[in-house]
């Protein structure tokens, strides 16, 4: 049920495929999370409307380059700090999303000079795919009347993308955790 409602949330904004784990193009074993949801919800490149920044989902053949930045530096050295349990799966601008593989659950940290501590926003893949769209949604329904005079995220709309996010994520603290690592 969760990667059907992912595929929902996700395919307002651009293409779905199931991605076969032959498109896999890493150094490393594709883990069996990441086949099960490049094959169940299939993200193509989709870039999704924010706040800020786009989040982007890059489709599986391209997913181990886009990790160019964060497991190695541009000398395609590896990058010492970067625990090998960590995949990039999503962006947004500096921002990476990051599977902790061993833990299944989905990691924001501020790429900077050096990988800021990350927090913990998402549980699982399926539901930051759901909650990004959905938050995306909110955002392009919005339009212009998204932000006030002072560019801030009027209360309806921040209320609205609450409520959406504490349906996914099953509480108000979890809610409002994500939606401030998220950079609301």
């Amino acid at each position: 049920i969760v990667a059907g409602v992912a595929l929902e949330s996700l395919a307002k904004h651009g293409k779905l495929e199931a991605q076969p784990a032959c498109d896999w193009t890493g150094k490393i074993p594709l883990p069996s999370i990441v086949a099960q949801f490049y094959h169940e919800v299939g993200p193509v490149d989709i870039t999704i409307e924010s706040y800020g920044n786009p989040w982007f989902f890059p489709r599986l053949s391209g997913l181990w380059e886009f990790q160019d930045g964060y497991l190695w530096n541009g000398f395609n050295e590896p990058l010492p700090d970067w625990p090998a349990d960590w995949l990039v799966v999503a962006g947004e601008g500096g921002a990476a999303f990051i599977l902790s593989i061993a833990r299944g659950v989905v990691l924001c940290g501020v790429h900077g000079p050096g990988l800021l501590t990350p927090d913990e926003v998402f549980p699982d893949l399926n539901t930051m795919a759901i909650c990004l769209g959905k938050l995306g949604s909110i955002f392009a329904e919005a339009g212009n009347e998204l932000t006030d005079e002072q560019c801030l995220i009027r209360p309806k709309y921040r209320d609205k993308a609450l409520a959406e996010l504490r349906r996914w994520l099953g509480s108000d603290a979890a809610a409002t955790s994500a939606f401030s690592s998220l950079g609301f």
